[in-house]
């Protein structure tokens, strides 16, 4: 079996040494191993990975897509119901989503400022509705 060492394999394909180390921990590179405090890596695993890495784009999404919610799944429907309504329509909110599940939407938030922000949007909107 033939072995690329860690930076023969950072040189084949266009990484950082430490990226491809990184990848070895992580087992992404399927098959490597450590000798000492080298990284070997069988060439049959680079190239598979190389073909991964080739469907992929890099770097980050610039801007999430809005069509997307992905936690939606992980969510309360009424909750989710919430998130998807606050950031399309947010004044649709009361006929759709009940004043409790606007309150566990706006609680859920991730930062103080953020619960602070949902909840005062949602006591604006639910405020004509007594």
């Amino acid at each position: 079996m033939e072995l690329y060492t860690a930076t023969e394999a950072a040189r084949a394909l266009g990484r950082s040494l430490e990226l491809i180390a990184r990848y070895c921990r992580e087992g992404r590179l399927v098959g490597s191993r450590r000798k000492g405090r080298c990284w070997l890596i069988p060439v049959v695993s680079l190239e598979r990975f190389r073909t991964t890495l080739a469907s992929h784009r890099r770097g980050r999404p610039r801007r999430p897509d809005p069509s997307v919610f992905w936690r939606e799944a992980v969510l309360p429907p009424e909750e989710a119901r919430a998130r998807l309504l606050a950031t399309r329509d947010p004044t649709a909110m009361p006929q759709w989503v009940s004043r409790q599940g606007a309150a566990a939407f706006a609680h859920a938030g991730r930062t103080r400022l953020e619960r602070r922000v949902r909840k005062a949007m949602v006591e604006e909107l639910y405020a004509h509705r007594a």
